[in-house]
């Protein structure tokens, strides 16, 4: 279960939970600082991961 909630896809609660935190914290198994602190770390690993992809390509 702990590293069950820390998939990206639950990430995407952020802004639901926000909304109705006594629904979501049942379904996301985290708070609201623990959502938002993951969903940046996502956003950084996808950016970087995306910049190293695509950074030798030519259009």
């Amino acid at each position: 279960m702990n590293i069950m909630k820390w998939n990206p896809f639950n990430m995407v609660d952020l802004t639901r939970q926000f909304g109705n935190y006594g629904m979501y914290v049942l379904t996301t198994h985290l708070n609201n600082q623990e959502l938002l602190i993951g969903s940046l770390i996502y956003i950084l690993i996808f950016v970087v991961a995306g910049y190293l992809i695509f950074r030798r390509k030519r259009f």
